[in-house]
C-alpha cells in the first residue's frame, strides 16, 4: 500500500504521529471534504504521518484540518511462538481471554489496531513472553504489518 492522503486535526499533524482512527460523525456525510477526510479509513485501525501538506481547511468538528499521508501503523502483537517466522503472514485470531488489565503484557496480548481475521506479517521479534494464567503455551511478541484488504 502506498498510503493515502486524508485530512487530520492541526494539532496530531506531525510526522510519526500515530491516531486511531474511531468512527465518524453523522456530520459527516454532509461535509464537502467528507471523501478526502473519512472515506478510505477503517475504523479501530492505528495510522501513521508521514507526510504533511501545506493547506489548511476548516472541519466544523475538529476545527483547521491539513492534508496528510497516512499509512497503516506496525504494531506489537503477542502471538504463540510455534507460528511465529519473520516474514510470515498469518491470520491473527486471540484464542483466550484475560481479565487482567494490570498486567504489563496485556496491550501486546490485546492490541490497539488489530483485529482478529486480520492478515499480519511478521516483521520484526520483540522477545519472549512469559506464560500466563490464562495462556500456557510460549508466546513471543512481534511488530507486525496488518495487510490492508
Amino acid at each position: 500500500m502506498e498510503g493515502r492522503i486524508v485530512l487530520v486535526p492541526k494539532y496530531l499533524a506531525r510526522i510519526g504521529e500515530k491516531f486511531q482512527f474511531l468512527e465518524y460523525s453523522d456530520r459527516c456525510f454532509e461535509c464537502k471534504y467528507r471523501a478526502a477526510c473519512i472515506e478510505g479509513l477503517i475504523p479501530g485501525r492505528v495510522y501513521i504521518i508521514k507526510g504533511i501538506k501545506d493547506k489548511e481547511l476548516e472541519c466544523p468538528i475538529h476545527g483547521p484540518m491539513v492534508p496528510a499521508r497516512v499509512f497503516v501503523s506496525d504494531v506489537e502483537v503477542a502471538i504463540p511462538a510455534k507460528i511465529a517466522v519473520k516474514g510470515a503472514t498469518i491470520i491473527y485470531n486471540r484464542p483466550w481471554r484475560c481479565g487482567s488489565l494490570t498486567c504489563k503484557y496485556y496491550p501486546v496480548c490485546f492490541p490497539i489496531g488489530v483485529i482478529p481475521g486480520d492478515k499480519i506479517r511478521i516483521e520484526e521479534f520483540l522477545g519472549e513472553i512469559p506464560s500466563c494464567e490464562h495462556f500456557s503455551e510460549k508466546r513471543v511478541s512481534c511488530r507486525v504489518r496488518v495487510k490492508e484488504t
